[in-house]
């Protein structure tokens, strides 16, 4: 059957501290949301099509490469 715990302040103790944790836990939760519905994410940015990402890829190969372009008068010119 049922047995008592030998200790009875601790066991009640140890129920306070379970029901505070729980508490906290609660607590810390609704308060996510409410300020997640106060201060809501911003709308993702929408696709580029396929020819505007192509177009962000030419433009980026053709940026590095005028770098690598430049460096390399550079590097010629200081010899």
């Amino acid at each position: 059957m049922f047995r008592i715990p030998h200790n009875v302040p601790l066991a009640i103790l140890i129920f306070w501290i379970w029901v505070g944790f729980v508490a906290v836990v609660l607590a810390t939760y609704f308060l996510i949301r409410w300020w997640r519905r106060k201060h809501p994410l911003p709308p993702p940015a929408p696709e580029l099509s396929y020819s505007a990402r192509l177009r962000e890829r030419l433009e980026a190969q053709q940026r590095a490469a005028r770098a690598e372009r430049a460096a390399r008068r550079q590097k010629a010119g200081s010899k």
